[in-house]
């Protein structure tokens, strides 16, 4: 039978083991902030393209609402008005 760390040796023991599920995890909050990250350039591109044909008369205004609907993105003018 394997001989149990004891005294100072089990408490290294537990915190190599909290520090491996701690890296894990923010291993994970990273990943998931990378994700979050690019979703939000990828909004913001989105809205500059529609203002961008809207402005320069390619599209009208209400095509432009239809767009950002479409986009899932129409709450976010709609709630600074």
């Amino acid at each position: 039978m394997p001989r149990q760390p004891q005294g100072r040796q089990a408490v290294n023991v537990q915190i190599a083991s909290s520090v491996a599920t701690s890296s894990g995890f923010t291993d994970f909050v990273l990943s998931r902030m990378r994700v979050a990250f690019v979703r939000t350039r990828l909004i913001t591109n989105e809205i500059a393209t529609i203002g961008t044909v809207l402005r320069g008369g390619h599209i009208s205004p209400e095509t432009a609402l239809g767009m950002m609907r479409e986009a899932g993105l129409l709450h976010l003018i709609e709630a600074s008005s």
